[in-house]
């Protein structure tokens, strides 16, 4: 019954230390995909990445014009 208890106990152990040991790494991975200044590639790779994310924020930031029309068919197909 003992070694049966410690088994368990141990496997439990592990489990739950493992578990939050992942826990723990996807909050960092979290924190680095969040974080604007840290670095993922450098060189010409790292600047085509770039380049590709600042345009998208251009993109984002740019309000939309909205379009109103007398016709209600024509609104939607605008939208």
């Amino acid at each position: 019954m003992f070694i049966a208890t410690s088994g368990i106990s141990i496997a439990y152990y592990v489990t739950f230390k493992t578990y939050h040991t992942s826990l723990a790494k996807m909050e960092s991975l979290k924190k680095l995909l969040t974080n604007p200044n840290a670095r993922v590639a450098a060189g010409a790779q790292g600047k085509s990445i770039l380049k590709r994310l600042n345009a998208d924020k251009k993109v984002k930031e740019t309000p939309k014009k909205i379009v109103k029309s007398v016709k209600a068919d024509e609104t939607v197909t605008l939208l």
